[in-house]
């Protein structure tokens, strides 16, 4: 009884701090820094590899990237209290390249990218509480720095290389935000982009001329931090 009544008291403690207090008010022209981790998802989507011999999917062949963290920046402004811009500034994410069905590769390439986004938002701040929600849409540009073949694809093929094409993309924002004072508060989204990239690999192999795929990406990005309202 006595720890039920206490599990009951710590619910209710928990409650009336995250519900205690103001939200963290905004205002036209504030500037947030918000330090964060990125963790980065690309889509489960094995792409088919097509051959320019007859312009057909090679068989059992597929094309995929890795997920990965890096440490990133958020840079928020304020238009108005609740319409905001956000960009960011992190570590060029690089990503592991799979091609899958053939004897012996996995790994076949690591691929830097620099991406450069811009992110529209609504900020909601819920009466009576530290919790603000935000929604947001966004446009992505990513340019490819380099491509680097692994030396076990470069043993079969020293000519081979793979080239992609910069892309534009969209990205769909949600998040909340939880007031720790009037200076600082933390965050966590999540972000969905809408990015495909075009892959071409120039092969000296006659059986499998020249490839290309399209590398349907669509990640899913989670970020947490801290934000600084200067």
């Amino acid at each position: 009884m006595k720890t039920k009544t206490l599990t009951n008291s710590c619910l209710l403690a928990c409650l009336s701090m995250i519900m205690s207090g103001s939200p963290w008010a905004a205002s036209a022209k504030d500037i947030v820094i918000s330090p964060m981790l990125i963790h980065i998802t690309p889509a489960e989507e094995k792409e088919p590899v097509i051959t320019d011999l007859n312009n057909s999917a090679v068989p059992g062949v597929d094309l995929s990237a890795s997920s990965e963290t890096i440490p990133g920046l958020g840079l928020t402004y304020f238009v108005s209290e609740k319409l905001a811009l956000e960009t960011y500034l992190a570590l060029p994410p690089t990503h592991d390249v799979s091609l899958s069905g053939l004897p012996g590769l996995d790994k076949v390439a690591t691929a830097s990218m620099l991406p450069f986004a811009i992110m529209g938002q609504y900020h909601h701040a819920l009466p009576e509480t530290r919790l603000t929600l935000v929604g947001g849409v966004g446009l992505i540009y990513t340019m490819f720095r380099d491509i680097d073949v692994t030396s076990q694809v470069t043993q079969l093929d020293p000519t081979i290389k793979f080239t992609a094409e910069d892309t534009f993309g969209l990205s769909f924002q949600a998040g909340v935000q939880y007031k720790l004072d009037d200076t600082f508060h933390l965050r966590a989204t999540y972000t969905k982009m809408l990015l495909d990239v075009d892959v071409d690999i120039t092969t000296s192999v006659p059986t499998l001329g020249n490839l290309s795929s399209t590398l349907g990406l669509d990640p899913d990005i989670f970020m947490i931090g801290m934000a600084y309202k200067l």
